[in-house]
């Protein structure tokens, strides 16, 4: 796992499950790989927020953080 991802607290598994049960989830741009960018938040005891972008089956994590 990145180092980023450690230092933050973060595993794939809980990227994985805000970007497919966000309770959140807005659009914010079109994205490089032809996808649209979205912001996804999920709270439970802390709200972790992902911004990804979406194309038909692909995913590409642009970043992911706790928000305080």
């Amino acid at each position: 796992m990145a180092q980023r991802a450690v230092d933050r607290e973060l595993s794939l598994e809980a990227v994985k499950d805000v970007v497919c049960y966000a309770d959140e989830e807005k659009r914010l741009r079109n994205g490089d790989n032809g996808g649209i960018v979205y912001k996804f938040k999920k709270t439970d005891s802390r709200a972790l927020v992902v911004i990804a972008e979406i194309r038909n089956n692909n995913c590409w994590l642009a970043t992911a953080y706790y928000e305080s």
